[in-house]
């Protein structure tokens, strides 16, 4: 993998659940400003507790988001498939990565910066609220997934 196809990466945001909302104008300037990342099986996308910088999209492939619990053992807690977005954190403070991604095949993402995100939020407040509507969603979904994983780690 070296190169996505042509507007694949922004067929995937348009697709991505973050992103439905938004006018084509919109998806075209966050597309245009994220960046196309490979990864091979097993590498990690970025690590528990260090600094949020980006959001990601998996194009093709598989990532699986782990968590360390006190006892050093690692857990997986969520898979996520193409059009799936995960690294949410790095729109909400304190900007640290609640879990590792690592990948569970060779893939694809789309690296969407904070950054750009920010400024459409401060831009255009609309598209920004239904931004962090799904942002809300998804920290619901993982801490309803993430005490699933934990009470089964503890059984």
């Amino acid at each position: 993998m070296e190169e996505l196809e042509a507007g694949l990466a922004g067929d995937v945001l348009a697709r991505c659940e973050f992103f439905r909302d938004f006018d084509d104008e919109l998806l075209a300037e966050i597309t245009s400003r994220s960046n196309e990342r490979f990864f091979d099986t097993g590498e990690m996308v970025f690590q528990e507790s260090h600094e949020a910088l980006d959001l990601y999209v998996v194009v093709t492939g598989r990532v699986g988001l782990m968590v360390t619990l006190p006892n050093g053992h690692e857990i997986k807690v969520l898979d996520k498939s193409p059009t799936e977005p995960f690294g949410w954190t790095c729109l909400a403070e304190p900007g640290r990565y609640v879990a590792t991604a690592r990948c569970l095949r060779e893939t694809a993402l789309v690296e969407v910066p904070a950054a750009v995100l920010e400024e459409i939020v401060e831009r255009d407040p609309r598209q920004g609220l239904q931004l962090m509507r799904h942002v809300a969603a998804a920290a619901v979904a993982w801490i309803a997934d993430l005490r699933m994983q934990l009470t089964a780690a503890l059984d």
